[in-house]
């Protein structure tokens, strides 16, 4: 059975989607550029004839008798916010490790090929010269070592560009050619910004992961500005589908993007065995609190913070998961297969993250190493006890954390203060 693994949105309740894979939803081609020199529906293999393979066309780029050298740096419009909601201003942050494609016009031959720098910067160099205009295309899709990531235009299937052109290479006497991007405009920055937080994202995980080797598969996320996913916000199979409608715009909701996120990276680098369904928070299966529990989390700690936010155009959405509220303890039952809260799920795990403070005293546990070792390795050994319930719940995660703890009790004084009746009085089992 597909589970659809839908949002955990403080409360909003998510559907279970069309049923129709992403290449199977109806087309509607309208788009309303406005002032943008884009259409948000280029797709760089050429499928579509815009552009041509390096040296086709009129003419050779590798014929040209000289060089030019074109740098810059991309900037993509961004709308912070913080637990009042979105700021008024919005800002230009720098769009890291994104495709460009440099353009000859008008018959769309590739003169070079590059990616940006961590900061926005990019150089084409040595670029060729020619007396046509060029443009630059910024494509909303990455590629690192580990990984590969693309933003799509759910109607057309297409990733975004976004287009700057005019520039004239015709002279060395010009080099360097410094060209300044910013992409602006409701239509298409969001695109950007989820390319850019999504990616932040997975270069975190990166960066903790034990050194497995692992190469994650092609991400795709679906968005368009004013339009709604059919699924609600979800996660299936390699593809992440984002709210555009306008009561739920989710383009630039970063909290939201990575709890999508943390579903992939559960899928591919750790355990779940959610059956997907309606969740607002209160106590539900302990498979499903298990899987978005922990894609809450894994918000959370990519950002560094305990809060999770969701705007909707009828109100801003706001939790910190420091603490619990009462209506969240324990289980159903006062067994560890009752029903359980995602947000419970999230909790512990955030004590786990977090530093001590006096405010907690039972929280003696923090950093990356013990999470991490639980939720990529310890959890995956074949031979492994299954608690709780039959499947990935959080009394496998408690269990295949002690095997990596010298002693119980920091953990077990985190897990008593939820009420979650896990049993501590025998050892653990580990293979």
């Amino acid at each position: 059975m597909l589970a659809i693994l839908a949002l955990g949105c403080l409360g909003q309740v998510d559907g279970g989607g069309s049923g129709r894979r992403p290449g199977e939803m109806e087309p509607d081609i309208q788009t309303d550029a406005g002032d943008l020199p884009l259409d948000g529906l280029f797709r760089p293999d050429g499928e579509d004839g815009d552009i041509q393979a390096d040296g086709a066309g009129d003419g050779n780029p590798d014929d040209m008798p000289s060089t030019v050298v074109v740098t810059g740096t991309v900037t993509y419009q961004d709308h912070p916010y913080g637990p009042d909601g979105f700021a008024e201003e919005t800002v230009q942050l720098p769009l890291p490790f994104a495709r460009l494609n440099l353009v000859r016009m008008p018959d769309n031959v590739i003169l070079g090929i590059t990616d940006t720098d961590e900061q926005g910067h990019f150089a084409f160099d040595p670029a060729p010269l020619t007396e046509n205009l060029v443009q630059l295309r910024v494509l909303s899709e990455v590629s690192r070592p580990r990984y590969s990531l693309s933003v799509v235009n759910r109607s057309r299937g297409r990733v975004y560009q976004f287009i700057e052109e005019g520039y004239l290479l015709a002279s060395a006497e010009d080099s360097p050619v410094e060209m300044e991007i910013a992409i602006q405009g409701d239509q298409v920055a969001p695109a950007f910004n989820i390319l850019d937080v999504a990616s932040g994202g997975l270069d975190f995980l990166v960066s903790i992961m034990p050194d497995s080797g692992t190469d994650l598969p092609q991400l795709t996320v679906l968005w368009e500005d004013g339009k709604p996913s059919p699924c609600g916000t979800c996660y299936y199979l390699d593809f992440i589908d984002l709210q555009g409608s306008t009561e739920d715009p989710d383009g630039y909701d970063d909290d939201i993007i990575l709890h999508e996120l943390g579903h992939f990276v559960q899928e591919h680098l750790s355990i779940q065995d959610t059956p997907g369904g309606e969740h607002d928070g209160s106590p539900t299966n302990p498979l499903l609190a298990y899987s978005e529990g922990f894609a809450t989390f894994f918000s959370c700690w990519v950002r560094q913070s305990p809060t999770y936010q969701d705007y909707l155009t009828s109100g801003w959405k706001f939790r910190e998961h420091e603490t619990l509220p009462e209506e969240y303890l324990g289980t159903s039952n006062g067994a560890i297969n009752g029903l359980v809260s995602e947000i419970l799920v999230t909790t512990v795990m955030w004590d786990l993250f977090d530093e001590y403070s006096a405010a907690e005293p039972f929280d003696l546990l923090s950093g990356n190493g013990l999470l991490a070792g639980t939720l990529f390795q310890a959890l995956l050994a074949t031979d492994r006890l299954d608690l709780g319930v039959a499947g990935a719940d959080l009394a496998d995660f408690i269990e295949a954390a002690r095997c990596l703890l010298e002693e119980d009790q920091p953990l077990r004084q985190i897990v008593e203060e939820v009420e979650y009746p896990f049993d501590f009085s025998q050892p653990p089992d580990c293979p």
